[in-house]
C-alpha cells in the first residue's frame, strides 16, 4: 500500500496562478515495514494511523508499506533498518530486550493499568534527555516516532486464579523475560511460546493458564478452552515502538521532520485509545462466551505485590551492575505513572 502526498501538483497550480515558476521540493521515499498483518491492531490503529496522517500534513514524503513479514521477521527489522535496507519498522522489545534493556521496565508487574499512562510515561523517558532515550536510543543512532503500549496482562487459565496462591504449580505461558521469572516467583511453571501457539496447548491441558492482554485473548478464541481470567492487577505489559534511525531522519527536510514526528504522538494516542476501549469490549465479550473474570481484591494485590516486589528491583540491579541506569529508569517511570493517574 502507498500513501503519496501531491505537494508537486499544488506546487505547479499555485506556481501557474501567480504567474512564476515554483520549485517543487523533493519529495522523500520511505520503506515501512512491520512484522503484522494489515489488520492487526497494532497498524490499524498505530501504524496506519502514523503514514496517513504524515500525508494528511501535506509534508513531502511517499511510503511504501511492507506488513505481515514482506520485508523481514520481526527479529530481523531492526538490523535491516540500521543496514539501510528500510527506512521505519516496527520493533516489538520482547524481541531486542538484550539491546533495549531499559525498556523493560514496562515487563514489570504492577506498574501501570492505563495503557495511555504508561505510553506517556514511556514517552517521557525515551524522548531525548530521557533516561532511557540516553542509555538505550542514543547509542544505537535511533530516532523513536511513536510508542504502542499493551494494555497490561491479565490471566486467563483452565481453573480459578483470584490470588497469589493459586499459581503454585501451574504451568503458565509467558512470552519470557520479566513474565517468566514472575510467573517462577509465584510458584508457578513458566512455559514460553508465541500467542498462535496457546489455544491448542490450553485445549490438550499443557498449559493450564497464560498471561497475555483481552485483546489477544479474544484474537485468538481462548475461551473456548480457558473459563477464567483476572482483571484489575498488572501481570507486566509490552511495547511495540515505531522507529528509524537518526541518520534517515535527519535526511529530511524540516517540514518532514516535523510532520513525522507528530504523526507520531497522534499515532501513538490513537493506539491507546483503541488499546483502552478494545481491552475492555474484548473483557466484555469474554464474559459473555461464559468466562468468568476475577476482580483482584485489595488484598490480593497486595499480597501479589509483596511476592513481587524483589523482581523489578532485582532487575533495576542487574542493570545497574552493567553500567545501565536500572534503578533511575525504575524509580523514574514509577513516579510518571503515579503523577499521571
Amino acid at each position: 500500500m502507498k500513501h503519496i502526498t501531491t505537494l508537486a501538483a499544488v506546487a505547479s497550480v499555485i506556481g501557474a496562478t501567480l504567474g512564476m515558476p515554483v520549485q517543487a521540493q523533493e519529495t522523500t521515499k520511505l520503506k515501512v515495514a512491520s512484522f503484522l498483518p494489515e489488520s492487526h491492531h497494532i497498524v490499524a490503529h498505530g501504524t496506519q494511523v502514523w503514514m496517513d496522517a504524515v500525508t494528511d500534513s501535506g509534508a513531502p514524503v511517499e511510503f511504501e508499506f511492507y506488513p505481515a513479514q514482506q520485508a523481514g521477521k520481526a527479529n530481523q527489522l531492526l538490523d535491516l533498518m540500521t543496514a539501510g535496507a528500510l527506512d521505519v519498522v516496527e520493533i516489538a522489545l520482547g524481541y531486542y530486550t538484550d539491546r533495549f534493556p531499559l525498556f523493560g521496565v514496562v515487563e514489570m508487574p504492577g506498574m501501570y493499568q492505563d495503557p495511555c499512562n504508561g505510553a506517556q510515561a514511556i514517552r517521557s523517558l525515551a524522548s531525548e534527555g530521557g533516561v532511557i532515550y540516553e542509555g538505550d536510543i542514543a547509542p544505537k543512532g535511533l530516532h523513536p516516532l511513536s510508542f504502542y503500549v499493551f494494555p497490561s496482562y491479565a490471566t486467563i487459565s483452565r481453573q480459578p486464579i483470584h490470588g497469589a496462591e493459586d499459581f503454585a504449580g501451574r504451568k503458565i505461558r509467558t512470552a519470557g523475560g520479566a513474565m517468566e521469572l514472575e510467573v517462577s516467583e509465584l510458584g508457578g511453571v513458566a512455559v514460553k511460546m508465541s500467542s498462535p501457539e496457546i489455544m491448542q496447548s490450553l485445549s490438550r491441558g499443557t498449559i493450564d493458564g497464560a498471561m497475555l492482554t483481552y485483546l489477544s485473548s479474544k484474537q485468538y478464541e481462548l475461551y473456548r478452552s480457558a473459563q477464567y481470567g483476572t482483571s484489575g492487577y498488572s501481570f507486566g505489559g509490552a511495547i511495540v515502538i515505531l522507529m528509524m534511525t537518526d541518520r534517515k531522519y535527519q535526511t529530511l527536510s524540516d517540514e518532514a521532520k516535523a510532520a513525522v514526528d507528530a504523526a507520531g504522538v497522534e499515532a501513538e494516542q490513537a493506539y491507546c485509545s483503541y488499546a483502552v476501549e478494545g481491552n475492555a469490549e474484548a473483557m466484555a465479550f469474554m464474559k459473555e462466551q461464559g468466562v468468568e473474570i476475577h476482580e483482584i481484591t485489595e488484598a490480593e494485590k497486595a499480597e501479589l505485590d509483596t511476592k513481587l516486589a524483589s523482581l523489578a528491583d532485582n532487575w533495576a540491579a542487574q542493570l545497574d551492575q552493567i553500567g545501565k541506569p536500572g534503578a533511575q529508569a525504575l524509580a523514574e517511570f514509577r513516579a510518571l505513572l503515579k503523577s499521571g493517574e
